[in-house]
């Protein structure tokens, strides 16, 4: 995974419902027991396959940021850490990958971390595919050619592969 931009694309965990979390909103709902559960599992997977982020990109949501500072802690390894308002549910995803694209350039190994069906129309705008249904915990693993990137980011990258924490929900 030398080569480009190894890109992960990933969904945040399982959330609490608003009243289960004590929430006064969506944006302020909490990762669940389940959640949890579904974060280690894809951080045990990165492992396996030997993934060290050089960048992690989140949106400012709780469950998305629980999401992220839990990768950070379960891969134990420091890297840089931004949110961004971008990932934050309602963008477009050209927008979207308009913010991120000059963050991630010069990277090899980017998390980006956000909700469906945001996140899935991003990995399939830049793969050239559909949108990809990604359950929560779920993530996608985009090669980007970082020469393509440069000029259109449409169809810049390659699906490698889709990890579900939960196959059966």
């Amino acid at each position: 995974m030398n080569d480009g931009i190894n890109a992960v694309f990933l969904r945040h965990g399982h959330a609490m419902t608003p009243a289960e979390s004590g929430a006064d909103s969506d944006s302020r709902r909490k990762l669940s027991q389940r959640g949890k559960e579904e974060i280690t599992s894809c951080a045990n997977k990165l492992i396996s396959i030997k993934f060290n982020p050089d960048l992690i990109l989140t949106s400012p949501l709780v469950r998305a940021m629980e999401t992220s500072k839990m990768i950070l802690s379960l891969l134990n390894n420091p890297c840089e850490f931004l949110t961004l308002e971008e990932l934050a549910c309602q963008t477009d995803p050209v927008l979207l990958m308009n913010a991120v694209r000059p963050r991630i350039i010069n990277r090899n190994f980017p998390v980006i971390i956000g909700h469906q069906p945001l996140i899935g129309a991003l990995c399939g705008y830049i793969s050239g595919s559909n949108p990809i249904d990604m359950h929560t915990g779920a993530f996608a693993l985009v090669k980007i050619d970082r020469e393509k990137l440069k000029q259109n980011f449409k169809s810049c990258g390659k699906l490698i592969d889709i990890y579900n924490p939960c196959p059966f929900l």
